[in-house]
């Protein structure tokens, strides 16, 4: 049996582990090319990227083996360490040195210094990921071959008897093909098109999204006014390849609190965004193997029961998380605040009572230690909207309670359970429990970004060099809601309801390229789209009309492309990213001990190529 796997990185490599283990069940030949462009780890994870940029998981959270808490159909055979297990191997330092990286020194000392709750580097995770490789390749029996070919696979083809894959002069057959592209390259806007011309005929410089270790800032020049469109996880990265990668040095003062020394080659960032304030921390981790909260609200059965008329809404749905997170919220509070509160109890009344808002009212928490959702959702709402001086102090508040811990600090251990909970989102999405206009307008629109916006941020030390390089007066943020217009061959930034006008050469897109199948310029994709092989997913709204959710549509059941008749493509299947829209939280990294739903589709996948049988609906029952 041949078979491609298209992309190098974590979900293709995890791919390549479950067959390996249902090789071993079913005794079949089996012959399997990767391709890739960029090295084994893939494009997010170069080994050649800055140091600076980071991981936001911590390392004991990192992993591409699955363990005995996936609920997957394989055997367990093929098993492997997560990223910190891996730093501590004996044998690591040894195979980084026999790569001969040119940052081998680094890799050395980092792998010596990680913890389990450290940030790694992200090209750390790329050297874990080359070693998983090699690791897998050394578990192959003589009927399973595997052979790496660095090249960009321009289309598919399907023939009589499968498929042929094509990478620019060479080609070669595939009974089977699994696309696990990720990230992929997107046709530019009429505005990023405007940009770039804007830049090239005027002498400025202009990024447009991309992937942060593809960005080279040479061109930017110390102390210039930078523009940077994004306050979300890569505006930290590129903050931090304009500071720290130009020299500057972070320290602690004697108070604990962190110090910026600039080296001088800095330029002066202006950050905004439609919210107007950056990504919340992650907390320390306090969490073991596999721990998470259990949903009290948000449980499967009481959504099925909730969608039985017609649809989960939006608010409904909401309604439930929130109390889950309140419940953690003040449960953690009593501990740390009000001592002659018994949490049990409160919990109890919290959990039964048909009005928990009650339960809160009679607790006496302070009006200041209350939740606010307006505020966690947008910092800037009501009394401060026009006050971004209060910036600093809402930072602090969220690194002072961040450093506490995800178990300990209430507002850190109340917004991991918007983390600790995704599965519950993904049910309601798998099993198509939402109302159709919600699912667009509520899902897609609203809460994806929301929950990015608080529980998808960097680590806390991000946001304690973030209020060092403010009071350094390198970084300075923009009121909410930012335009940007061009004027007299400039880039000129703005925000709603303020007169204030910064102008700059420099426009930074701080945001990672968009997932739309539409607007794709992947030449797989496109190959698969214009052979009608694949065709971007449609939903209909209650009025009759249809939405994009800007993912490739795929059966659901079996993660096979659906063509342009509606009908699944037999042998060709998509996992990750480009499903975005269609599943849910696709860009997650597979975490060790909590049944990750990455694997599980792995193994459902590597089920189908090997046997031609799956177990979609048993997963889904459990």
């Amino acid at each position: 049996m041949d078979i491609t796997i298209i992309g190098a990185g974590p979900r293709g490599i995890m791919t390549l582990g479950r067959l390996i283990a249902w090789h071993a069940q079913a005794q079949v030949n089996i012959n399997v090319i990767i391709v890739d462009p960029f090295p084994v780890g893939g494009h997010v994870w170069r080994t050649d990227q800055p140091p600076e940029l980071l991981m936001n998981t911590p390392a004991q959270q990192i992993t591409i083996y699955a363990d005995d808490s996936v609920r997957m159909a394989g055997a367990n055979s093929v098993t492997g360490p997560n990223l910190a297990e891996w730093s501590d191997y004996s044998d690591t330092p040894a195979f980084i040195k026999a790569r001969h990286f040119s940052n081998q020194d680094f890799f050395l000392a980092q792998v010596k210094a990680l913890q389990a709750n450290d940030y790694a580097p992200r090209n750390v995770y790329g050297v874990y990921l080359q070693w998983a490789y090699e690791d897998l390749l050394s578990k192959l029996p003589s009927s399973f071959q595997v052979t790496f070919k660095r090249t960009e696979v321009t289309a598919i083809n399907r023939t009589a008897n499968g498929y042929t894959v094509q990478a620019g002069e060479q080609n070669w057959p595939a009974d089977q093909v699994v696309l696990t592209i990720g990230h992929y390259v997107m046709r530019p806007t009429e505005e990023e098109q405007k940009f770039q011309r804007t830049a090239a005929e005027n002498g400025g410089f202009y990024l447009p999204p991309i992937l942060p270790g593809d960005a080279n800032f040479s061109a930017i020049d110390a102390g210039e006014t930078v523009l940077m469109r994004g306050v979300g996880l890569s505006f930290y990265d590129y903050v931090a390849m304009l500071t720290a990668g130009r020299g500057g040095q972070f320290s602690r003062a004697a108070n604990g609190q962190l110090v910026y020394t600039p080296s001088g080659n800095e330029p002066r960032v202006i950050a905004g965004s439609r919210r107007g304030f950056p990504y919340y921390p992650k907390g320390y981790n306090q969490k073991g193997y596999g721990e998470q909260v259990m949903p009290a609200f948000l449980t499967d059965q009481r959504m099925v029961d909730l969608a039985a008329d017609g649809g989960i809404s939006g608010q409904s749905f909401f309604d439930l998380l929130k109390r889950d997170v309140e419940l953690i919220y003040y449960t953690r509070l009593i501990k740390a605040t009000y001592p002659h509160l018994d949490v049990k109890v409160f919990e109890k009344a919290f959990t039964t009572e048909r009005d928990p808002e009650s339960v809160i009212a009679q607790a006496g928490f302070k009006p200041e230690d209350r939740l606010n959702w307006n505020r966690l959702v947008d910092p800037f709402s009501d009394v401060i909207r026009n006050q971004p001086k209060m910036i600093p102090d809402w930072l602090k508040l969220l690194v002072t309670d961040a450093k506490l811990g995800t178990k300990t600090g209430p507002l850190t251990s109340g917004l991991e359970v918007l983390r600790d909970l995704r599965d519950q989102v993904r049910f309601a999405v798998e099993h198509n429990l939402f109302k159709p206009d919600d699912y667009l307008n509520f899902l897609l629109r609203w809460y994806t970004p929301t929950q990015d916006f608080m529980a998808v941020g960097p680590p806390v030390i991000r946001l304690e060099q973030l209020q060092a390089l403010m009071a350094a007066g390198i970084v300075e943020f923009m009121k909410p809601n930012m335009s940007v217009r061009v004027s007299n061959g400039r880039f000129v930034a703005q925000s709603a309801n303020d007169e204030t006008i910064y102008s700059a050469r420099v426009l930074i897109e701080a945001r990672t390229p968009g997932v739309d199948a539409a607007h794709n310029a992947d030449p797989v994709l496109e190959s698969l789209l214009a052979a009608g092989l694949a065709v971007p997913d449609q939903r209909r709204l209650t009025n009759g009309s249809q939405f994009f959710t800007h993912a490739v549509s795929l059966d659901p059941k079996t993660d096979q492309l659906m063509d342009h008749n509606g009908q699944s493509v037999v042998g060709l299947y998509l996992f990750g990213i480009p499903s975005e829209g269609l599943h849910w939280m696709t860009t997650a990294s597979p975490r060790p001990g909590v049944n990750d739903g990455n694997l599980i589709a792995a193994d459902r996948i590597a089920q189908q190529i090997v046997t031609g049988r799956h177990n979609f609906d048993d997963h889904l029952n459990q």
